[in-house]
């Protein structure tokens, strides 16, 4: 059944909204779903738009020039990154979708973490990070798990100056894997 505007699964839901009382693993899952969601369609679209600069930039270059192996290369790159975005949101509105090889990239995920951290001004920090910035390959299911994860992390910090998160890499079955190591919430105002 679908439900309607009248319906008492909608009426259930407005009350808990209103009142405060409903459940904080429900609800909170779905935020962080639908937030994870949002970041990944920031994702491809970023992705996509970049690509499309660098194309149009190096298919009809100024002066009449061959078109530059940079540009180029940076339009892939935006094609690269828009397609691991999309196996990523696959993968998460579709549990299990995937291909269980390790084609997705948790610095893909940190990225994401890092933008959401800092708009609610929460400072993240990566144990172990590496100097190119890379973290091994995954699966698609366990790099949403760590942006779930992640942003479950990001929401036990809170928003506010002094709010922290340090992040680690693990390696389990199937790839490698973020976990939050340290959380510290912002002091109460």
């Amino acid at each position: 059944m679908t439900p309607t505007a009248h319906s008492p699964e909608r009426a259930e839901r407005r009350k808990a909204a209103a009142t405060g009382t409903e459940t904080p693993g429900a609800s909170s899952d779905e935020d962080r779903r639908r937030t994870a969601i949002a970041a990944l369609l920031h994702r491809v679209s970023g992705g996509l738009n970049n690509a499309a600069m660098a194309f149009e930039l190096g298919i009809s270059p100024s002066g009449g020039a061959d078109a530059s192996p940079r540009v180029m290369r940076a339009g892939l790159a935006g094609v690269e990154q828009a397609a691991r975005a999309t196996t990523l949101l696959g993968e998460l509105l579709d549990p299990g979708a995937s291909d269980s090889e390790p084609q997705s990239r948790l610095s893909d995920v940190i990225d994401m973490l890092r933008s959401h951290a800092a708009q609610c001004s929460i400072a993240v920090r990566m144990e172990g990070e590496s100097p190119a910035g890379e973290y091994g390959a995954t699966t698609a299911a366990l790099a949403v798990a760590s942006l779930l994860d992640g942003l479950a992390a990001l929401a036990r910090a809170g928003a506010g100056a002094g709010a922290s998160l340090s992040l680690g890499i693990v390696q389990v079955q199937g790839g490698a894997r973020l976990r939050a190591t340290t959380v510290a919430s912002a002091p109460p105002r």
